[in-house]
């Protein structure tokens, strides 16, 4: 009884003396028995589990295995950023992130003061997380964080002869040296760290000490400067949630929108930033053909095939539509554009289409025509008119058209592709 009552006293002393400090630990310990909580009651993996309790992760669209990316975050879901920090994926890798942020985190509080030091954590989270996500890089953990105590301290100790003796040179050849080693690891596929957040890390808390902490003080106007230049968190947090250079992050926005004409814009972007996006071009030419313009479906699969030759099942939806094409004009103003696409491959790519020869391609034995059996359509929905074999109206997977506009991703199932995450920087 005396030794809990004793361990109870040290818990108490220690929040009073180090309240943000504790706090930071406290955290990250119950969220680490929550992921686990979740993994025995819910039957998740890691990575599921993780993803139910707040953490950013890789998703994939379900049924667009192309279309992945952090999409929690193209949703505008901030609040998973911070929470990823306080992750961890295993119980080594709470143990040594504990270990750093109590020893170093202890030294800091005591010299900045509880709030101050406070509000340089929560900036150190998402200074140390950003480039991550900027790099479309799933991590957790508060390394980072440690590493900008880590950088603050690197200042202070050579003004503080009781710092100098605690964070000594070895300490410091220790926390270069493990900071050099994760990027060999790394490098050799040994271990995925999350390096850019330990480079980010330091070099935010040694401006930090350098302006704000050393004695003597900085001139007023660059602490004020260096203040202002918090924003630019902001700024990053926005390219995080809006990763306009990324074309899979239109296919995203397009998916959602419920106008044609807007989505038919966010598509074009992404192909323009990404025309390697072989589901998109699929897409875009199914979208076209339920409208019943086939000439600019035939054209945007061409346009496709053309860049991503080999796209088998572009072939086959080019295939396809060219036998939807029943009145000569029509196949006439498809001949031209396919001359006008591949220019003088056009004749290799006639043959490769089947154009030169019969139709049997999209012909059954019986003589019925027969839609390629990727080509499906969402539950409920009328076919359309080109959508004439019935027996194909069974196929009730995931429209490839994605015409019903989705706000969030669908709920995570461990069984399911869409839901696996893609790998955990640490």
């Amino acid at each position: 009884m005396n030794g809990w009552s004793g361990r109870l006293r040290r818990f108490r002393r220690a929040y009073e003396a180090y309240p943000a400090t504790a706090i930071c630990l406290t955290i990250a310990v119950a969220l680490f028995v929550a992921v686990r909580v979740e993994q025995t009651v819910q039957g998740l993996s890691a990575e599921d589990a993780l993803w139910h309790c707040g953490a950013v992760t890789q998703l994939a669209v379900q049924g667009e295995p192309e279309l992945k990316g952090l999409l929690d975050l193209w949703d505008g879901q901030v609040a998973r950023i911070g929470a990823s920090a306080f992750h961890h994926a295993n119980w080594l890798h709470l143990a040594l992130n504990a270990l750093a942020i109590g020893f170093l985190g202890t030294l800091l509080e005591a010299r900045m003061g509880s709030a101050a030091y406070a509000a340089f954590l929560g900036a150190s989270v998402f200074v140390s997380f950003l480039p991550e996500l900027l790099l479309e890089h799933m991590a957790v953990g508060l390394s980072g964080v440690a590493y900008a105590q880590f950088g603050a301290l690197l200042v202070l100790r050579r003004s503080d002869a009781r710092l100098t003796r605690l964070v000594s040179d070895r300490v410091i050849q220790a926390g270069l040296g493990w900071l050099v080693l994760c990027f060999l690891l790394t490098w050799w596929g040994v271990l995925m760290v999350a390096n850019w957040a330990h480079v980010a890390g330091l070099a935010y808390g040694w401006l930090v000490g350098r302006i704000f902490l050393q004695q003597p003080a900085t001139r007023k106007s660059v602490r004020l400067a260096v203040l202002a230049g918090h924003g630019l968190i902001l700024v990053g947090v926005y390219f995080v949630t809006h990763p306009v250079w990324l074309g899979r992050y239109h296919w995203y926005l397009g998916n959602q929108e419920a106008d044609w004409a807007r989505r038919m814009q966010h598509w074009r972007t992404a192909l323009k930033y990404d025309p390697g996006l072989t589901g998109l071009w699929r897409t875009m030419a199914l979208a076209e053909a339920q409208k019943g313009d086939l000439l600019a479906a035939w054209r945007t699969v061409l346009e496709g095939i053309r860049l991503n030759r080999s796209d088998e099942k572009g072939c086959r939806l080019a295939q396809f539509l060219w036998h939807q094409m029943r009145s000569p004009v029509e196949r006439r103003e498809a001949r031209r554009l396919l001359a006008r696409i591949f220019g003088a491959e056009q004749d290799r790519w006639k043959r490769r289409l089947g154009l030169l020869t019969s139709s049997q391609s999209s012909i059954a034995a019986d003589g019925q025509r027969i839609l390629p059996p990727w080509v499906v359509i969402r539950f409920g929905q009328p076919p359309p008119p080109w959508l004439e074999d019935s027996r194909w109206r069974e196929l009730l997977e995931d429209s490839l058209l994605g015409l019903t506009p989705r706000r969030t991703l669908p709920p995570v199932n461990p069984d399911a592709p869409h839901s696996a995450g893609e790998g955990i920087r640490l």
